[in-house]
């Protein structure tokens, strides 16, 4: 099912983000506190 049929607008960006995200914290922090996670994982599910 494409994201546009699943209602998500806008999900190039916010996968962009999300990816970017975490790559920045695989490559530069190597671990991430609880609110970092917390925030990633509202952007993913928003």
């Amino acid at each position: 099912m494409k994201c546009e049929q699943l209602g998500f607008k806008n999900y190039e960006k916010f996968i962009n983000e999300i990816m970017d995200t975490t790559h920045t914290i695989i490559t530069k922090k190597k671990y991430i506190n609880e609110k970092e996670l917390e925030e990633l994982i509202q952007k993913i599910i928003r």
